[in-house]
Parts: C-alpha cells; sequence; structure tokens
C-alpha cells in the first residue's frame, strides 16, 4: 500500500472497503495476537484512507466519521486507529459506506466479518460505546414510527429499516445481553417488521421477552400486546389473541396517551374480525375512528379506515367499505409524490394494506379493470407482507376466472391455499365459486393437475405466475391501445362525457383527455366518432386495423364531446357502485 493511495483524493470509497473485507477475513484466519495486530494495522491504514475519501469526495451518508468521532467525544486520530473497523462493522456507516446498493450480495457478510474481527481486538468499553450509538440511533426510528409518518416518508423509512436488518436483530441480542434499557423498545421495532414478513415463529419468540423485562415501558408493553394478538390470529389462537388484544386496551386506557389507546383499539377491532365477530370488530373501528377525528389525527385515521374497510368487506357492506378505501387513499396520497407510478406512491405497509383492499373492493363489486390495476402494484411493489400479496393472487384467480383462464384461477387458489392464508367468510366464498365454476368448465382432470401445480409453488412463482401474460391486463382486441386506453375508448363509444369517463376510471379529467389524444393519434383518427366506429369495428372483427377519420356520426361519441374540462383533480374511488 504505497504513499500515493494514501493521497489519492478520488479513490473508490468501495474499492477501500472490498480492501478492508479481505484483510478481515485474514485476521479471522490469523494463528494468533501477533497475526491479529498485523492485519489489524492493515486495516486501519485502508479505513483511514476510506475515510478520507468518503468525506472529500461528500460520498458519506448519515453519520460522518467527523460526527462519530464528536460522539464519541475522542481525537479523530483515535478513532482512525481503533474504531473505524468496528464503527463500519455497527452500521454507522450504514447506508451507503459498505455497498451503494443495499441489496448488494456479501453486504451483511462483510458486516459478520467485521463483527466477529471487531470482538476479537477491541476492549469491551470501546466496545459498548459504539454499541449504544447503533442502539440509540435504531431507537429513534421506532419513535419515528410512533409518531405515524405516512406516504413517502414512511417508504423511506421501511426501506431503511429493511436494508438494516441485520444490524437490527445484532442491536436486540446485544441490548438482550447486557440488559440495555432500549432492549424493549428495539424488540417491539424487530418484531413490528418480522410481523409483516410473517415470521411467526420469532415474533413469538421476541414478545414475551419484552412483557417479562421490568424495564418495559407501558407504551412498550401494549405494543407488544399488540403484536402478540396479531400472531396468536395468525396461529389460528383465537382465544390467546382476544386474551391479549384486551390485556393490551386495558393497558392502553391506564397510560392517558392517545396513541397507544389507538393501537389498542386497532388490536381490539382487528381481532375480533378476525376470530369471525365482524360487528364487535366494526363497532370498536367506529370507536376509533371517532377517537381519531375528535383529536384531529388525520395521519393514523387513514390506515384505521382501510382496516375499517377490511371488516366491512367481510360483512358484506361493500358501499360502506368503498366509502372507506376512498378516504383512506385521499388521505394518503395527500403526503405522496402522486407524478409517481402507483406501486412507487404506495410502496410500505400501509400503503399496501390500502391498495389490497381496493382491490378486493374492486373484485367484489366485478370492477375488474379498477381491481387489476390495485393488483398489480401491490405485486410489483418492494414490500414483504406476505398476507397482502397472497390476498392480491387471489383477486387476481378471480379475475382470470372472469375472463375464461379457469386452469390459472384454480392454480392460483389452490396455491395460495397451499402455503397457508386465512380469509373471511365471504372472500372463502367467492373464491369457492370460481374454483367450482372452473372445473365445470374444464373437467375434473384438468381442474386436478391445476390444483396439483398450484400446490407446488411457493409464494415468489404465485406472484409471477399471476403477473404473466395478460391475466391483468385487459384484452385489447386490436392489440394497438393499451389496457387504460381501451377503457377510455369504450366508455367514449358508450357516449360518457370526459367527466364521467374519469370518474368511472378514477382518474383527472386532464388524463381522460390526455389518453384521447394519443387513442387518436394511434389509431388515426381526428374526432370522438372516430374513436367510437373503431370501437365497434374491433369489437367485432379480430385484428382490425387503425383507419382514416369516418364521417358518420355516432350520437351517443358527439354527446361526449362536449365536456372536455380539465383541472379536476385526481380521484380515487372503489368500484363503480355504492354510496
Amino acid at each position: 500500500m504505497s504513499h500515493d493511495e494514501e493521497d489519492d483524493p478520488a479513490g473508490d470509497v468501495e474499492s477501500y472497503l472490498r480492501r478492508l473485507a479481505v484483510v478481515v477475513e485474514s485476521a479471522n484466519a490469523a494463528p494468533g495476537p501477533a497475526g491479529i495486530a498485523s492485519a489489524l494495522a492493515d486495516a486501519q491504514r485502508v479505513a483511514a484512507w476510506a475515510l478520507r475519501s468518503a468525506v472529500r469526495l461528500g460520498r458519506a451518508r448519515g453519520l460522518s466519521w467527523r460526527q462519530l468521532a464528536e460522539l464519541l467525544d475522542i481525537p479523530a486520530s483515535t478513532l482512525h486507529r481503533q474504531y473505524l473497523g468496528w464503527a463500519l462493522l455497527t452500521g454507522l456507516a450504514r447506508k451507503s459506506m459498505i455497498a451503494a446498493d443495499p441489496h448488494r450480495p456479501g453486504r451483511f457478510r462483510m458486516l459478520r466479518s467485521l463483527r466477529a474481527y471487531g470482538e476479537r481486538v477491541m476492549a469491551a468499553g470501546r466496545l459498548a460505546s459504539v454499541q449504544n450509538l447503533l442502539l440509540r440511533w435504531l431507537a429513534d426510528v421506532e419513535l419515528r414510527l410512533r409518531e405515524c409518518p405516512r406516504g413517502d416518508e414512511l417508504t423511506a423509512i421501511e426501506r431503511q429499516i429493511v436494508a438494516e436488518m441485520d444490524n437490527l436483530r445484532y442491536a436486540v441480542t446485544v441490548a438482550a445481553a447486557r440488559h440495555h434499557p432500549l432492549h424493549p423498545t428495539l424488540a417491539v421495532l424487530l418484531a413490528r417488521f418480522l410481523a409483516n414478513t410473517f415470521d411467526l415463529a420469532e415474533v413469538g419468540h421476541l414478545l414475551p421477552d419484552v412483557l417479562s423485562t421490568p424495564a418495559a415501558s407501558p407504551p412498550d408493553r401494549a405494543h407488544a400486546l399488540v403484536l402478540l394478538a396479531q400472531n396468536d390470529a395468525r396461529r389460528g389462537d383465537r382465544e390467546a389473541a382476544v386474551r391479549h388484544s384486551d390485556r393490551a386496551l386495558e393497558l392502553a386506557h391506564g397510560i392517558g396517551d392517545n396513541y397507544t389507546l389507538a393501537l389498542a383499539l386497532t388490536s381490539v377491532m382487528m381481532t375480533r374480525g378476525s376470530t369471525g365477530d365482524l360487528a364487535g370488530g366494526i363497532r370498536a373501528g367506529e370507536e376509533l375512528i371517532a377517537l381519531l377525528r375528535r383529536t384531529a389525527r388525520p395521519d393514523m385515521t387513514g390506515p384505521i379506515l382501510s382496516k375499517q374497510a377490511w371488516l366491512l368487506i367481510g360483512s358484506g357492506d361493500l358501499p360502506a367499505a368503498r366509502e372507506a378505501i376512498t378516504e383512506s387513499i385521499q388521505l394518503y396520497e395527500s403526503q405522496t409524490d402522486r407524478s409517481l407510478p402507483l406501486a412507487d406512491r404506495f410502496a410500505n405497509h400501509h400503503g399496501m394494506t390500502v391498495l389490497h383492499n381496493a382491490a378486493m373492493t374492486a373484485v367484489l363489486q366485478r370492477d375488474d379493470t379498477t381491481a387489476a390495476e390495485y393488483v398489480r402494484a401491490v405485486l410489483t411493489m418492494p414490500v414483504p407482507d406476505r398476507d397482502y400479496v397472497l390476498g392480491a393472487v387471489e383477486c387476481a384467480a378471480l379475475i382470470a376466472a372472469r375472463r375464461g383462464r379457469y386452469a390459472l384461477a384454480v392454480t392460483l387458489i389452490a396455491g395460495t391455499t397451499a402455503v397457508g392464508h386465512p380469509v373471511h367468510s365471504l372472500w372463502t366464498r367467492e373464491l369457492d365459486a370460481a374454483t367450482t365454476a372452473a372445473r365445470r368448465a374444464i373437467g375434473p382432470t384438468a381442474a386436478r393437475a391445476a390444483a396439483a401445480e398450484g400446490a407446488s409453488l411457493t409464494v415468489e412463482q404465485l406472484i409471477a405466475l399471476a403477473l404473466r401474460g395478460d391475466t391483468l391486463l385487459g384484452d385489447d382486441p386490436a392489440g394497438v391501445l393499451t389496457r387504460r386506453e381501451l377503457a377510455v375508448a369504450r366508455r367514449v363509444a358508450g357516449g360518457l362525457t370526459n367527466g364521467q369517463i374519469a370518474n368511472e376510471l378514477h382518474i383527472s379529467v386532464r388524463t381522460v383527455a390526455s389518453h384521447l389524444a394519443n387513442i387518436r393519434t394511434k389509431l388515426g383518427v381526428r374526432s370522438r366518432v372516430d374513436v367510437a366506429l373503431w370501437v365497434a369495428r374491433a369489437e367485432r372483427g379480430p385484428r382490425p386495423l387503425p383507419f382514416a377519420p369516418a364521417k358518420a356520426v355516432c350520437a351517443g361519441a358527439k354527446a361526449g364531446s362536449a365536456a372536455s374540462g380539465e383541472g379536476e383533480e385526481d380521484r380515487h374511488t372503489v368500484g363503480r357502485t355504492g354510496k
């Protein structure tokens, strides 16, 4: 390692860190103290060069090493010599110093190697100082989540935690071993994200420790009980679910904190619903929504409205479910960048919940165009929530059955059943009816083969199958227009105005006008009348081509041309019926 390398201001941070990983692996294999000391010296030099490059090039994200030195209240030179390698492993350079892409293979392997190395060469006191920084940073994330961020802010936080799961697990282990007062808070944070991925066993192992820890605060205990109730319901232990949710509510009433009370009421609401008491769940939801409106908490009202919609779907009250989901989407989208695609705009746990419930309502109201849009967004967003993903796959199965793709419907339904997806009785009836219709259509032998195929698939394979081909796309008989353009064109042919089309498709009038412009360009026509005639020919023939403007007049299309206003806000509602 030359002096020139040390002075190179344009040195690549990642190349230094890759070299550091090699040095660390060598240290792990060193036969004795002398070998470890030599490797440590090399690691210190490489890490110091990485520090200078990161600071000078502005590539450090999160805590810079200088900020770390200030927090530790030690000279920067001491930090360079003794702490850089260990600080890397604990995640204090967490967001990019190890890899620009948090999902890149090797990132956490490097962390584990550095961790093992640090434990061999650092004194316990020094180790504790850096561990405390990691614990405090992660606990701050949990506190931020209690403030109920939504939209783009929540997406950013959830992605950050997903990238930090290895460090979060490590932090919980360290905090438990040291009986650190932050252990309950960190365990709840870890359980919260494990619950999203359906890791029932690990959640069940973490949370009883929180409840048995004297240092756990009442809010931490209440949150742990809420997560336990959810876990119990998923495992089918209804008695335990009710018991834990009731304990959470009792504890919350004694705290006097509206957030904790809302959390406990949410648990009671969903536990009642998941154990079959839909009326009780809906009543708890109404009480909770009234509390949130009274205390002016729109950040929490949106998520609860989407959960209430789920219970209303189960009870069969689809108009009320549509109203709840519509308001939930509006509250959510007030905190997002609405120029982003749907899957990016809703790319967090709350957003996935909203779109999942919206898809179910649309499917039950037989608005397959809207449902397919929501289903595709749920299945393509980077949010690891197994339960909602499987629900979206089942929505895709019902859409497939209604479009005559019976074998696919049977395969998808059998797949979600095999991996274990508990559903409400109303939804079960829909799935059973689709399966029965498909068996009649394709015969028992083909149906058994399709079901056997589905039972052998993983969740990832079910997602890929649901998204394959045109299952979630419309059927443009001409192959000329996109699914959305075809939906607009068909409504033009039906004589609807731009405003009416916008209402049906849940988009703005300006977006309708933009689609119409694209349609006219693709078809080579000038007027709404020509678009209507093209649709009529397309529906009759196998693959018509765009045609020149026609002189015939379609009264319905002409009536629609009178209203092409622009400037309305985008509107999201679910389905075409209801209040």
